[in-house]
């Protein structure tokens, strides 16, 4: 890149800093970065991907208040964009750290005001609230996300798992995905979803065959294969059908053992504790 840019002019030039900022990043020789993010804000017409690179910067170093006011700076330069400040949002929620998650709702709340029917801000919005355990809330977006796109799959099916997961409103969310998988019979998430309604309601047949299906539509080292199986065996331990579970179980401890975000502390200590009491039980 460094052999490049002293021959390159114009927006070409822009896009070889922009790469050696994001390379200098990676590196973790993050003041440089900081330093070519500072030179290109200025850029007309904007370039947003780097806001985007200068916000990663600071949240990774969690520091918030620089990152409000690079933000700030951005929307003095070339205005407020909606699309914009939902991507930074997300930035911030995404840091899992309290300060930027209220910092994203803050953002959102705000362009909400401005523009409440804009769905990449209420579905940012509808995560966040998820995360901060607002269920209520959480629902009350999706409902008018649905409203504003009836065909929307994602969030039919965030909207049914949450139903199903957080609140127990299984037959609620039965008519949600069955209303997605009418619209895209091979959607994966959907097929989990259904797959985990059916085991609450003890149809453990009908999840059986959801979620084998969802299985085969994952790529084999799929981190969300990983959730499917461990539902899978809670399954067939249902349907007693007992080597069949502690096999699923089995394949999904292996596969979280050696892929990030797998399984969680509780999901694995649920699969060990059905496990042992498979292969010791009557």
């Amino acid at each position: 890149i460094d052999e490049h840019l002293s021959a390159t002019e114009g927006q070409m030039r822009v896009a070889l800093q922009l790469s050696r900022a994001r390379a200098l990043y990676e590196t973790n020789r993050k003041d440089e970065a900081m330093s070519i993010v500072k030179e290109l804000m200025p850029q007309t017409p904007p370039i947003p991907p780097i806001l985007s690179l200068g916000m990663q910067l600071l949240v990774d170093d969690h520091r918030f208040s620089e990152a409000q006011a690079l933000m700030e700076q951005w929307n003095q330069l070339h205005g407020e964009a909606i699309d914009v400040t939902t991507q930074m949002a997300g930035i911030l929620y995404r840091s899992q750290q309290s300060e930027g998650i209220l910092m994203a709702e803050q953002l959102l709340r705000e362009q909400l005001e401005l523009f409440p029917e804009h769905v990449g801000a209420l579905e940012a919005m509808a995560e966040i609230l998820l995360a901060t355990e607002d269920y209520p809330g959480a629902v009350e977006l999706y409902q008018q996300i649905l409203t504003l796109e009836p065909q929307n799959v994602i969030s039919l099916n965030n909207l049914a798992w949450l139903l199903s997961s957080k609140l127990q409103r299984y037959q609620e969310a039965l008519v949600l995905v069955d209303r997605g998988l009418k619209l895209r019979p091979n959607y994966a998430d959907m097929l989990d979803t259904r797959g985990g309604i059916y085991i609450a309601l003890g149809q453990y047949e009908r999840a059986i065959a959801d979620l084998n299906k969802c299985i085969s539509l994952y790529a084999a080292d799929a981190r969300e294969g990983v959730g499917s199986r461990f539902q899978l065996g809670k399954a067939y331990a249902g349907a007693k059908r007992r080597q069949e579970a502690i096999t699923a179980l089995n394949e999904a401890l292996d596969l979280s053992s050696h892929i990030e975000g797998g399984l969680s502390d509780e999901q694995r200590a649920e699969a060990m504790a059905l496990k042992n009491e498979l292969l010791t039980g009557p």
